[in-house]
Parts: C-alpha cells; structure tokens; sequence
C-alpha cells in the first residue's frame, strides 16, 4: 500500500500561511493478536507489546481525509516505533529523497516515539515548552498535533468500523499482517466513497454514538467461543524514542530536524501564532476519535 497526496496539508490553513508542507501523519499501533505457536516464531514472547497482551506494531501513515497510504504491520509487539520504523521501507525512501523533500520544505508528522528529521517533525518536550517564553513551541506543537490526530481518526475507525478487531486475532502472524492490509484497503475505498456525501454524516454520527451490543446472540456466542468479550480499543503503543548514541546519519538527520523546526518556530512566533483556548477534539464513550479532521 503505497501512495503520495499533498491533501494533508492543512497546516497552511489554520496557521494563516506560516506553515505548511506537511504531507502525511505517522504513527504505530498495537493490534491485540492471540500468542503466537513457538512452531510459527522462534520467540513467542517478543510479540507481548508494553500493554500486556500479544499484539503487532502497525506502523502507518495516512493523509488529512485518513486515508491509509503506507502500511507495515509485521513488527512484533515489542518492537518500540522508532525500530519499526528504521527498519521499514518508507524509512528507506525517506532517506533516499531527503534532499528533495527538505529543500521543498515536505515533511512527514509523528509522535515523539519517532526520530526527529529533516523530513519528520516530531514535537517538543516538555523542558523546551517551560524555557519558551514566547509560546511559539506550543503553538507548533498544536499545529503538529492538529495535523497527526488524522492518523489517531484513521485507527480508531478502522477498529470501530471492523469487528475482528474486537477481540485478538487469532491466526498467525503473516494472515494477521494481510487481515489488516485488507481492512485499510476497504477502509480507504469507504472513505473515497464517502467524502463529501450525505453518508459521511451518518459515519460521523455512527463514530460518535458507537457502541458494543455485548447481549446480542452472536457476541456472547464469540465470547464463549474465545473467552474475550468484545472491547474496540486503538491501543497506541506511544513510548518516547529510545535512547542510546547516535550514529552520525541519525545525529545529522536529527540537526536537519531541527534546523527545520525551529525555523517554523521562528514563521509562527513571528505570526504571532498561540495554541487556541479551546479544543473541538471530541472522544466517544469507548474513548475512541471519531470526530472529522
């Protein structure tokens, strides 16, 4: 699943034209799985994610309608984000067209779990935050935010819309990677269809008055059947970016990473650009995203 769309940017519009260039948003998440036989992996342990449950890392990108565009969902569970994502092909590509994407200010948006580079932006901490007086490092972390939640949507109604992500996948790791790619494929064709038709109303009013019927024959039938009770959960997997010293590639990405963030610090600072006093993000009662981006 591959794919490139300037659509995601929508930095440029709510930031007045200080920022723009973002493409894409990023993230991983965990998708609870049944342990593994030792006959399909050497290491059954190794797919138990931080949660405490088997899972596999689901590495994706996705653009501001939440259309999946990139997918690798064959890491273990306890593989951290930044090594699924360094171990990756987009990685690879990045890095590959890393001069054209800097020098035409493109950029991918992740969550701190990733690598800071010149074309991934990943926010700031919470020390940088204390020591800026002008806020102009918040009000980049609520654009970057604003533009990552896409990726957040996407997940969680891909879990909502699909019910075999209810309860843990029960097959083994290579049928469990191709049962995601397939449901981000339908999910991208529901999402074509459905882009400014009457039905994306009643998939917003769907999302936010989802729930599961656990009385319902068919469920409790599943429950018996797998001893789980139907729960839709996005589980991300966040965890800040490991530690440990750079390699020289990773410390120059890193100093392009930041030569570009800070330079659209300095856009929004000089915009006069602060985080807004409210927030439309809304969560429905299973804790899911469901608003439209």
């Amino acid at each position: 699943m591959t794919g490139y769309t300037n659509s995601q940017n929508c930095l440029a519009k709510k930031t007045g034209g200080a920022l723009c260039g973002c493409f894409g948003a990023l993230d991983g998440n965990a998708i609870k799985t049944q342990c593994p036989r030792r006959k399909d992996v050497p290491d059954p342990g190794n797919c138990c994610c931080r949660k405490g449950h088997c899972a596999l890392n689901v590495q994706a990108t996705c653009d501001k309608m939440k259309r999946f565009l990139r997918v690798n969902p064959s890491n273990k569970g306890s593989t951290h984000d930044s090594s699924a994502f360094l171990n990756g092909r987009l990685w690879d590509l990045l890095v590959e067209k890393r001069d054209k994407l800097i020098a035409k200010g493109l950029c991918l948006v992740g969550d701190s779990a990733h690598p800071l580079a010149g074309f991934l932006q990943v926010p700031f901490e919470l020390p940088d935050l204390v020591n800026d007086p002008t806020r102009s490092k918040d009000g980049f972390n609520h654009c970057h935010s604003s533009n990552r939640i896409c990726i957040e949507c996407a997940f969680d109604e891909l879990v909502m819309r699909w019910g075999m992500f209810w309860r843990s996948l029960r097959f083994n790791l290579r049928k469990n990677a191709l049962i995601v790619r397939t449901a981000m494929l339908l999910h991208n064709f529901i999402v074509d269809q459905r882009h400014g038709e009457p039905s994306d109303d009643f998939d917003r009013s769907h999302f936010q008055n989802f729930r599961i019927d656990n009385t319902l024959a068919t469920q409790q039938r599943l429950t018996r059947t797998t001893g789980e009770q139907a729960r839709a959960i996005a589980s991300d997997d966040e965890e800040p970016c490991t530690g440990g010293r750079p390699s020289n590639q990773e410390a120059e990405f890193g100093r392009q990473g930041n030569r570009m963030r800070n330079g659209n610090v300095l856009k929004l600072a000089t915009h006069n650009f602060r985080r807004p006093m409210q927030s439309n993000m809304r969560l429905n009662k299973q804790g899911l995203v469901h608003f439209d981006c």
